[in-house]
């Protein structure tokens, strides 16, 4: 019941959105709205690529309670401010971590957020 409580969640926010995206067309125009979301995501590449630039290569791994493996390794390319993720020797995914119902992979979800963690770490 929790998935779809969650789901019921999701559904409504993303109602909401477009209500309110629909409001922001009917004020500025379609062509404003446009160029305004252009702007934001070329600024949250700049944003992100900012970061990336400022890290450095590093690998990882570690074994989960089943005793499956996660491995990720990150290596920087300085000059074109971009990573490449690589999770060769993890694990391959097992019945058990697998959100089939909402239909997101799981170990998709934990090797992103891996990814994502280990940058963070000092």
């Amino acid at each position: 019941m929790q998935n779809i409580a969650d789901i019921k969640a999701q559904l409504a926010a993303n109602e909401k959105g477009t209500h309110e995206l629909r409001k922001m067309v009917d004020q500025f125009g379609l062509a404003v709205v446009k160029a305004y979301m252009g702007h934001v995501q070329d600024n949250a590449e700049e944003s992100v690529r900012r970061y990336i630039g400022a890290l450095k290569d590093c690998e990882f791994s570690y074994e989960m309670d089943q005793g499956t493996v996660v491995c990720v390794r990150i290596a920087v390319d300085h000059r074109r401010r971009a990573a490449r993720i690589d999770f060769t020797g993890t694990s391959p995914q097992q019945p058990t971590n697998s959100m089939r119902r909402v239909r997101l992979p799981a170990p998709r979800f934990s090797m992103s957020f891996a990814a994502w963690s280990m940058t963070r770490s000092p």
